[in-house]
């Protein structure tokens, strides 16, 4: 009997390291639009190293976050400890079962589409620095993240146009808000807009990410020459709004796809009718998290 518990035990061991060495992940850069539904998330990766950008909606339903505004403090820490919101599908599809660390987790602005998610992340995930634009948020999801990040003792960090963020064959270059900026009426206008460069092969991709940022912030990048040259992937504003994504910036871009992210039969009617018909009008290929699922692409 006990060499046959030896036996279980030895077959156990061996079949846990087959699936580390099954999942244990190669050192091409990953790019993921996670769906998450009305929202934002993406992670890159490149080996054991991740960074999440937005971390999506607190959760599918808009009426179940709306139901904690009435609970105690304490009820409201409970529930969001237990909450699973939409964006840890995606991690554990795309990150090794084994690894329980995120490198760097950026809020390109406080919206609750944009960090509601991230309170499942905290609680789940050492992250290791926590980046964003220095606007607070008013919502009972970006309080939880503040207070969660103070008790886990997380670095935290602004950024301003200029700043770059390099791990191994990915750097993400911040384009705006400008420096002394913020206090923005419209917290769109403050939005992180990042330009990611990855090494691929003998080349380089380019992925630019607009966060919610609006025409305005479009065209003074196009204007100040700071948004001057063309990209692989444009991940456009504000998940489709006409209020986001300008003639001015896709002639100068002149991205080979276009990636909106938005959530199926949303209440707001992202991606705008004329939106989408400015893109295809420039023959850009379309994909949506809304149609097509999580996105991905890979670098080698």
């Amino acid at each position: 009997m006990k060499k046959k518990w030896w036996a279980i035990l030895l077959l156990a061991l061996c079949l846990l390291v087959l699936i580390f060495i099954v999942t244990y992940p190669d050192e091409k850069v990953k790019l993921v639009f996670c769906d998450v539904g009305q929202g934002d998330a993406i992670l890159i990766s490149e080996g054991k190293v991740q960074i999440l950008i937005d971390g999506g909606p607190f959760s599918y339903s808009w009426e179940e976050y709306e139901e904690l505004r009435g609970l105690e403090q304490e009820m409201k820490e409970v529930v969001f400890k237990q909450k699973r919101s939409p964006v840890m599908d995606c991690l554990d599809g795309n990150m090794p079962f084994w690894d329980r660390k995120i490198e760097a987790v950026i809020a390109t602005h406080p919206d609750l589409d944009h960090v509601g998610g991230l309170v499942s992340v905290l609680e789940r995930f050492e992250v290791e620095k926590f980046l964003w634009n220095g606007e607070e948020g008013k919502s009972l999801a970006w309080s939880e993240v503040k207070r969660r990040m103070e008790e886990e003792n997380v670095f935290s960090g602004v950024l301003v146009e200029g700043n770059l963020i390099r791990f191994g064959k990915i750097e993400l270059e911040v384009l705006s808000p400008e420096k002394d900026s913020g206090g923005w009426e419209d917290a769109n206008e403050g939005s992180l807009v990042l330009l990611g460069r990855i090494k691929d092969g003998g080349g380089e991709a380019k992925v630019l990410l607009m966060g919610d940022a609006t025409v305005e912030v479009e065209k003074k990048l196009v204007w100040r020459k700071i948004l001057d040259e063309e990209v692989d992937i444009l991940k456009i504003g504000h998940h489709g709004s006409k209020t986001s994504s300008s003639e001015e910036l896709l002639d100068r871009v002149r991205p080979a796809v276009v990636v909106i992210s938005a959530g199926k039969n949303n209440s707001y009617g992202h991606p705008a009718e004329e939106v989408l018909e400015r893109i295809e009008e420039r023959g850009i290929e379309i994909m949506r998290t809304d149609i097509d699922g999580e996105l991905g692409w890979v670098f080698d």
